[in-house]
């Protein structure tokens, strides 16, 4: 609306100036006072326009606030900046994505009780300016137990993105040891990662390993810097919630298996399967992703096989002991002697690529060097669908393996009847490695798929005694006769039935819950 309507004018096309009340000129009164107002306001939305346009271009130039340190603070900074780099007892030198190097790591005191006081002394070298947000994670790790160390350097007055190329960091954490810890050796896993990245996607963005082989490290640029030996605690160690661990008992078979990825054997038919696999915090898994498994034995080898839904079945790895976590995968954790001591880490892919690593204990060595191992196993996979095709009508993979009881280390035969071994069981999908909505588990250990101590019993059992086969009837009976009774007669003093054998190896009777042969609580 032109602003002259507001005081009850219009404006003709001659130019003219005039009124709803009369027609006619304008006197030179109104018309002052109408320029007067048409100014004032113009005026008004400029000073408008202009703190609009300041407020902005604030708000676009600016920066963050600075932190004030006070005198003490910015010498605690200088006191961390060394001239030259110590000699560490145990050096790592990690180069982190050609920026920082992880010259060492100092514990102290090296055996801690939970609830006392440790301090970590971390020496960094910068090798070049890293802007951005990163900071330093820290996960110290028992089986089952992790505790956060998670922090800015010097005691978060010294941000990576502060620090200055060439410099050299000593870096000293002081920490409460958490009480959930139980007695045994922790590892200390450090990296450094993007704050930023975390708190907005939740997805990890970790500075990259670049000298893998000469650094003790997993497969998530976690760098294994030290170790600290737990005592006196109180904890005892940990058990699922519900106070014992799922058990599957395995039957001894006499028919031949051909590994073929079909599971079409007798065998295969008649053992049951597990519970269908669950998140590993405990979550029921998708549907969508349903996954299970099946475990038989003879004289020579164990044999596992999954069965798993998938309505888009991918990985590209082609090579033996690539990260195939990082996409779909099934995985076996083997641990004859229960202890967390030798145990064998096995992996099979959709293309039938495997991965097979022995550690010596928890997560130790590196992977890469428990990888080195090569153990004599035979796999195959059945797939329904297509192998990282878009649009595939996919539904499923089955997996099949076989793995000499003379491979695993410590042992030289067939378990006698009985016995038990740790072991559990995983699927990853390729939607989400990192996701636990994606992965699932026999038994559900939390994030930490290396946990055997809430993984599960593989129980050795005979064979199921099958009832004997009665003889067929004659083709013809003479005239009169009856039929022979293939059962004992009903009726007071008959003999009763037999009752079939118990197989030797079940599990003593007594304990709650007792499930059927191969079936889990």
């Amino acid at each position: 609306m032109n602003p002259l309507a507001r005081l009850g004018g219009s404006v003709q096309s001659s130019g003219t100036i005039t009124t709803h009340r009369s027609v006619g000129v304008m006197s030179g009164f109104h018309l002052r006072r109408i320029i007067m107002v048409l100014a004032f306001r113009a005026g008004v939305v400029a000073l408008a326009c202009g703190l609009v346009l300041a407020v902005v271009m604030h708000a676009g130039c600016s920066k963050p606030k600075k932190r004030i340190l006070t005198k003490e603070q910015q010498r605690s900074i200088q006191d961390s900046i060394l001239t030259t780099a110590p000699t560490l007892a145990s050096p790592i030198n990690a180069n982190l994505s050609d920026k920082i190097r992880l010259l060492g790591v100092e514990v102290n005191p090296t055996k801690a009780t939970p609830g006392t006081e440790v301090t970590f002394t971390y020496y960094w070298e910068v090798l070049d300016v890293l802007e951005g947000e990163w900071k330093v994670f820290g996960h110290l790790e028992r089986p089952g137990k992790r505790q956060l160390l998670d922090h800015h350097p010097v005691r978060d007055l010294y941000p990576i993105k502060d620090w200055g190329k060439g410099q050299i960091i000593k870096d000293e954490q002081k920490i409460t040891l958490d009480k959930g810890f139980s007695n045994g050796e922790a590892i200390l896993w450090v990296g450094v990662f993007n704050e930023q990245t975390w708190n907005e996607k939740q997805a990890n963005d970790r500075l990259e390993i670049k000298n893998p082989n000469d650094v003790p490290h997993d497969k998530d640029n976690r760098i294994r810097a030290a170790t600290l030996v737990i005592e006196g605690s109180a904890a005892a160690t940990t058990v699922p919630a519900n106070g014992r661990r799922p058990r599957y008992i395995a039957r001894q078979v006499e028919e031949k298996i051909e590994v073929n990825g079909k599971l079409d054997e007798e065998a295969w038919k008649s053992a049951p399967k597990t519970r269908t696999f669950v998140q590993p915090d405990g979550k029921p898994g998708n549907a969508a992703y349903a996954t299970y498994a099946k475990v038989v034995y003879d004289e020579t080898n164990v044999y596992v096989g999954f069965q798993v839904q998938d309505d888009d079945i991918r990985s590209t790895f082609e090579n033996r002991d690539e990260p195939l976590w990082e996409q779909d995968v099934v995985e076996i954790y083997l641990d004859p002697d229960n202890d967390g001591k030798k145990y064998v880490e096995l992996q099979v892919s959709p293309k039938n690529v495997i991965f097979d690593a022995v550690f010596e204990s928890h997560r130790n060595p590196p992977w890469r060097e428990a990888a080195a191992a090569s153990l004599p196993i035979q796999s195959a996979v059945s797939v329904d669908g297509t192998v990282n095709e878009d649009g595939g009508d996919d539904k499923s993979w089955t997996v099949e393996i076989a793995i000499p009881f003379t491979a695993i280390p410590g042992v030289t035969a067939k378990p006698n009847t009985g016995t038990s071994w740790t072991i559990n069981l995983y699927r990853i999908d390729n939607k989400g490695a990192r996701d636990m909505a994606h992965q699932a588990v026999w038994a559900p250990v939390g994030g930490d798929f290396h946990n055997l101590t809430n993984a599960g019993d593989l129980t050795f059992a005979a064979a199921m005694t099958r009832p004997a086969t009665p003889p067929a009837p004659p083709a013809e009976l003479p005239a009169g006769a009856a039929p022979a009774p293939t059962h004992p007669p009903d009726g007071p003093g008959a003999t009763p039935p037999t009752p079939a054998p118990t197989p030797t190896g079940t599990p003593p009777t007594g304990e709650p819950t007792q499930p059927q042969p191969g079936q889990n609580p």
